[in-house]
């Protein structure tokens, strides 16, 4: 009997023994799992967090019409293709002052001196300068390109434009008068 009642107890501290690790091992995983939720909201966070930033810092670039990565984008492009045209221009999106028979961009358009002396077919318009295409005006001359083939004695100037928010890209060849 004696026997017997120390095997129960013996069997009966084996099966509380084996409880009280299995508890043990459940409360460590459920502490486990709370933890990694814990992590894993503070890094959704974190990753929601810098998505909002980022997707604010975008929409502030997207939100102007023309910034300097438009500018960038133009004077890669136009680096690009005057090598591909064979020929070659100054642009106001590389810092440079363009001279097209003596008008000097984008100071013409700054100081007036265009004023009245640009033509769209037949209807006379004003250009503007704008460093953001936002002034509000309908022809908002955002950058310039003076150039050619070489040996050619006039030259070709892209004046690129936002009008009515659209990009418009005018270009003039004009050897003579008073209008661009």
């Amino acid at each position: 009997m004696v026997a017997l009642l120390m095997g129960g107890c013996s069997a009966n501290n084996t099966s509380q023994a084996s409880k009280s690790s299995s508890k043990k091992t459940e409360s460590s995983v459920v502490k486990t799992k709370k933890v990694s939720k814990s992590a894993s909201r503070l890094s959704e966070g974190k990753a929601s967090s810098s998505s909002q930033k980022a997707t604010s810092r975008t929409k502030k670039v997207a939100a102007t019409v023309w910034n300097k990565t438009k500018q960038q984008e133009l004077a890669t492009f136009m680096a690009k293709w005057q090598k591909e045209m064979d020929q070659t221009y100054k642009g106001t999106y590389n810092g440079e002052k363009t001279n097209h028979l003596g008008y000097i961009f984008p100071d013409v358009i700054k100081n007036g001196k265009l004023a009245g002396r640009v033509k769209w077919g037949t209807r006379k318009i004003n250009l503007t300068w704008s460093t953001n295409g936002e002034n509000g005006n309908e022809f908002q001359i955002v950058e310039v390109a003076t150039g050619g083939k070489g040996g050619t004695s006039f030259p070709t100037t892209y004046l690129f434009c936002i009008h009515n928010n659209q990009p418009v890209v005018f270009m003039t060849q004009t050897t003579n008068g008073n209008y661009l």
